[in-house]
């Protein structure tokens, strides 16, 4: 994570780098959940401590914000070191991550071609039934 920081030109701070590290446990946090977990190696950070380097990291590309599929709920985040697809569960807004790398490299190179752009990332989010509510459904 530190290589990546200093890839787009970040320091390496323990703010930074604790954003980064509860974002890798691939848990899809909403900026609250963020900010609590963060907030218990870290008792002084502060919640706009948080939404600045957050948004910092989003700038640079390596983290995502997922919006909701609807207005109740919050937006989650994602850190974005290996690229991947996210599928969201339309019953209980479970997010899942799935690494086809070659797919993604596929579709960013044929919106570069309808674009005309260099597309730096591809956060494309594909939504279903989890395996958990469709037996829930089922019943």
């Amino acid at each position: 994570m530190i290589e990546k920081l200093k890839e787009v030109g970040l320091k390496a701070t323990p703010q930074r780098l604790s954003i980064l590290r509860e974002l890798d446990k691939k848990n899809h946090p909403t900026i609250d959940d963020l900010y609590q977990n963060i907030k218990k190696d870290y008792p002084s950070i502060s919640l706009a401590t948080v939404y600045k380097n957050l948004n910092m990291l989003k700038d640079e590309g390596l983290v995502l914000e997922l919006t909701p599929l609807s207005a109740s709920e919050k937006s989650k985040y994602d850190i974005y070191i290996e690229p991947h697809i996210h599928v969201v569960c339309t019953h209980c807004n479970k997010i899942e991550d799935f690494y086809v790398n070659e797919a993604l490299e596929e579709c960013k190179s044929l919106l570069k071609k309808l674009t005309n752009k260099n597309i730096k990332n591809a956060n494309i989010i594909g939504t279903t039934l989890c395996d958990e509510c469709k037996i829930k459904l089922k019943k």
